[in-house]
């Protein structure tokens, strides 16, 4: 195919030939090198979009962390256990390593885990609690160790986690009710039997 068209600043005559076989841009004569290249260029414009979408993704504010914790409290309650799962996990996806709010959100993990009969990650969110606040950790969290290592049979730990209950309890009875150090004395003793 031949296009005819004049340039009218100089009077020339250009002429363009065209092929309609050939509409690829002639960039070498191997297709194979400009098809790996177009790739190039793709991975590496998705790659730095993920880079600098990540770098500039809004975090969750402290109010928003807050927010989303006391959502999960409700979900726990009202009993939409799976809920309360799927929100902790993906809070807990969004929080800093260090964020404050790490702890709160690992104690309502677990108690989604519990809830949804899921002990041993139950386990393993209140002892990354633990870890968090070590002996400031909440006695409820202590009790609830407690029943899950004597579900699982080891009475040494349920004894430990249900003194660590009571030990806190004693040192915040502005937080903990006194009334049920007796109730984890005789769980006490019923495991040491």
């Amino acid at each position: 195919m031949t296009d005819k068209a004049s340039d009218k600043s100089s009077g020339s005559k250009v002429t363009v030939v065209t092929s309609p076989s050939k509409r690829i841009p002639q960039f070498g004569k191997d297709k194979k090198v400009l098809i790996a290249l177009l790739i190039l260029v793709l991975l590496i414009s998705v790659g730095g979009y993920l880079v600098i979408s990540r770098l500039l993704s809004p975090k969750l504010s402290v109010t928003k962390q807050k927010a989303v914790i006391a959502h999960t409290e409700v979900q726990i309650n009202s009993g939409n256990y799976k809920a309360a799962l799927d929100t902790s996990k993906k809070l807990l996806k969004d929080l800093p390593q260090d964020s404050p709010q790490r702890y709160l959100a690992l104690t309502n993990l677990g108690t989604a885990y519990v809830t949804n009969h899921q002990i041993d990650l139950a386990l393993q969110a209140y002892l990354q609690a633990e870890a968090i606040k070590k002996e400031q950790t909440s006695y409820s969290v202590f009790v609830t160790m407690a029943q899950i290592y004597t579900q699982k049979g080891d009475k040494a730990k349920a004894i430990e986690y249900y003194q660590k209950a009571i030990a806190r309890t004693k040192a915040t009875p502005e937080d903990a009710d006194d009334l049920y150090v007796p109730n984890y004395q005789a769980q006490i003793k019923a495991l040491q039997q």
